[in-house]
C-alpha cells in the first residue's frame, strides 16, 4: 500500500498515458487558515476526493508540510513564492489553479452530484 506503482500486462507494444482531469482538485471541499506567529500561518485545503493539503505560509512565501509523500518531497524542502509552489505543485498532479474553462466543467460536476444524491439546488 502507498507504493504509488501501477503494474499490468499486454500484447500490444505502444505510447500509453495515464491522465488526470485538470479540475480534479476541484472544488475545494473546504479551507482554513490557522495563525502561528507574527506573519506567518498554516492555510489547510481539503480537496475533492479526502486529499488535504496544507503550506505554511509567511513573508511573501509558502512551504508545503501535507500530504506526508516522498514525491512531493522538493516542495517541503524550501520556501517557494507562491506562484512558483503553485505550478510546481501542478507539476506533481496536484492542480490547484483552475482556468476560466474549467469553471463549466467543474459547474457541471457540481450539478451532476446534486441530481445523483437526489436534491435540487436552491
Amino acid at each position: 500500500e502507498g507504493l504509488r506503482v501501477l503494474s499490468f500486462s499486454t500484447l500490444h507494444l505502444t505510447t500509453i498515458a495515464m491522465l488526470q482531469s485538470r479540475w480534479s482538485c476541484f472544488p475545494f471541499q473546504s479551507w482554513m487558515l490557522y495563525p502561528t506567529g507574527t506573519n506567518r500561518a498554516i492555510l489547510s485545503v481539503d480537496l475533492c476526493g479526502d486529499l488535504t493539503i496544507k503550506f505554511e505560509i509567511g513573508a511573501g512565501r509558502c512551504r508545503l508540510v501535507w500530504p506526508e509523500d516522498e514525491s512531493l518531497k522538493v516542495l517541503k524542502e524550501k520556501p517557494l513564492p507562491a506562484m512558483e509552489m503553485l505550478k510546481k505543485m501542478k507539476f506533481h498532479g496536484l492542480n490547484l489553479i483552475p482556468i476560466d474553462e474549467d469553471a463549466e466543467k467543474i459547474s457541471e460536476d457540481a450539478r451532476e452530484q446534486v441530481k445523483a444524491r437526489g436534491l435540487t439546488a436552491a
